[in-house]
């Protein structure tokens, strides 16, 4: 798995390639996870509150397992609690099928393409 990560103004893009699975979840939660958990300094003069922008492009992302599934969701519900959002972006036929079957896609609002996400978010 490799993940590359850009910012779009004020949108964080993970471009994610390869397989989401048991053996890149901890990979992944490592580089994912820190952009989620920052937290605002303390003694700053002025506390700027803007809520976390998200999109996981997932064009080259060609294997999902139960795993993967797992550490999406926590992103989602780790999100969702800082009144962020998040779009997927990107998923090839056989990992949108994933999501399909096992009811997420009713969950994450997902999308064909980074530039709609960037529109959309």
């Amino acid at each position: 798995m490799k993940i590359n990560l850009e910012k779009k103004g004020d949108v964080s893009v993970a471009h994610i390639t390869g397989k989401l699975d048991t053996n890149t979840a901890l990979f992944y939660e490592n580089e994912i996870f820190p952009l989620i958990d920052v937290q605002p300094e303390k003694n700053a003069a002025v506390q700027v509150s803007t809520a976390l922008k998200l999109v996981l492009e997932l064009q080259g992302m060609d294997y999902v397992s139960s795993a993967g599934l797992r550490v999406l969701i926590i992103t989602a519900k780790k999100i969702k609690s800082k009144n962020g959002s998040l779009i997927l972006s990107g998923m090839q036929k056989q990992i949108k099928n994933i999501f399909d079957i096992s009811g997420l896609s009713t969950i994450f609002q997902i999308v064909p393409s980074l530039e709609e996400a960037l529109s959309k978010i």
